[in-house]
C-alpha cells in the first residue's frame, strides 16, 4: 500500500516522549489529507479541546498534569494548526484500570468516531503496544490491544526510532543500528513491516526528548 492511497483508518504506534512524534504526525496530516486525529488523551479533556483556540490557556493547564510523554509542548502549536486546517480532534482514553478493558473501551470510542464518515481518513495516535494489530502475551497475561479491533481498511504503523532520547517519566536512550541503516539518507521512510504486529514501519533516524508542558 502506498502512502497516497489510504482513505480509511491509520493506527500509529509511538514511543511517548519523543520530540519527533510531532513531525511524524504532521507528515501524516500532509500525505493522507486527514479529516480527524484521535489522541490517547483522557476523554475528560474533550470539552476543552472542542473550544480551541479560545481555550488555549485552559488546555495548557490540563495538559501540564500529564507527565508520561503523551503530551509535549509542541502539541500546543500542532493543535492550533489542526484547528486552522479544520481537522477534527478527539480524545479517546477512558482511563479504565484494566489494560484490556481500557483498550476495548478506547477501541469502541474510535468506532463511534468513525461512524461519521466525514472523519475519514482518520489517524489514531497511541502507544506502540496499544497499536498492535493482534493480541500478544506480556508477563504471562494475554493482552488485547486497540489495534486488534480494526481489520479492514486499516493501516497499522509503528514508528521505529534509530537513535536519540525520549522523555517518559525520565530520560531514556535509544540506539538501534538496524533502524539507522534502514533510514539511509532520509529523515522518514515508510516500509512494509517484517514483524507480525504491524503492517508498516515508519523509520525515523533520530529523535530528542520531548519538552513537557509547563503551566507556569
Amino acid at each position: 500500500m502506498s502512502e497516497e492511497k489510504s482513505s480509511g483508518l491509520i493506527i500509529l504506534g509511538e514511543m511517548h516522549g519523543a520530540d519527533i512524534n510531532i513531525d511524524v504526525i504532521e507528515h501524516f496530516v500532509c500525505v493522507y489529507k486527514l479529516k480527524s486525529i484521535v489522541f490517547e488523551w483522557p476523554l475528560k479533556w474533550q470539552f476543552v479541546i472542542n473550544k480551541l483556540p479560545a481555550s488555549i490557556n485552559q488546555t495548557i493547564k490540563i495538559m501540564s498534569k500529564l507527565r508520561d510523554g503523551r503530551v509535549q509542548a509542541r502539541h500546543i502549536d500542532l493543535l492550533k494548526s489542526l484547528k486552522d486546517k479544520k481537522i477534527n480532534i478527539f480524545c479517546m482514553d477512558t482511563e479504565k484500570q484494566s489494560w484490556n478493558q481500557r483498550d476495548k473501551e478506547n477501541a469502541k470510542k474510535i468506532k463511534d468516531i468513525l461512524k461519521n464518515k466525514k472523519n475519514l481518513p482518520c489517524l489514531v495516535v497511541t502507544g506502540g503496544l496499544h497499536a498492535r494489530k493482534r493480541g500478544f502475551t506480556l508477563n504471562k497475561q494475554k493482552m488485547i490491544p486497540i489495534g486488534s479491533y480494526f481489520k479492514s481498511n486499516t493501516m497499522h504503523v509503528e514508528i521505529k526510532y534509530g537513535e536519540g532520547k525520549i522523555e517518559n517519566l525520565g530520560i531514556l536512550s535509544i540506539y538501534d543500528k538496524g533502524i539507522i541503516q534502514k533510514a539511509k539518507t532520509k529523515d522518514f521512510t515508510l516500509i512494509k513491516s517484517s514483524g507480525r504486529y504491524f503492517g508498516f514501519d515508519f523509520i525515523v533516524k533520530k529523535t530528542k526528548p520531548a519538552v513537557l508542558i509547563d503551566s507556569e
